[in-house]
């Protein structure tokens, strides 16, 4: 910037302002490309367990929307009962 402004050098400028942009930007992307690979893995799994997926699917699809809640919260987004819930959690948090 110093040379911007002392020699007019704009140019040069805002080539690392656009350098800087597109990097920010690609890594950004990667990020969100990673962020739903990963939320299609989970999603997989969950579906993979057996009668919890009924109830820890629309679990998992809310903590993907707004991943801090509490279980109060859950319930009322879902629509299942605290127990459900509660139950769902240790259904998708199992390794």
């Amino acid at each position: 910037m110093h040379s911007a402004r002392e020699e007019g050098d704009w140019e040069a400028w805002i080539a690392f302002l656009v350098r800087g942009v597109r990097e920010t930007a690609n890594q950004a992307a990667q990020t969100a490309r990673r962020l739903v690979q990963l939320f299609n893995e989970d999603h997989a799994q969950t579906l993979r367990l057996g009668r919890s997926a009924g109830s820890a699917l629309p679990v998992h699809d809310q903590l993907q929307a707004q991943p801090i809640l509490s279980i109060a919260m859950l319930s009322d987004h879902t629509g299942l009962s605290v127990p459900a819930v509660t139950s769902a959690l240790a259904a998708v948090t199992k390794k």
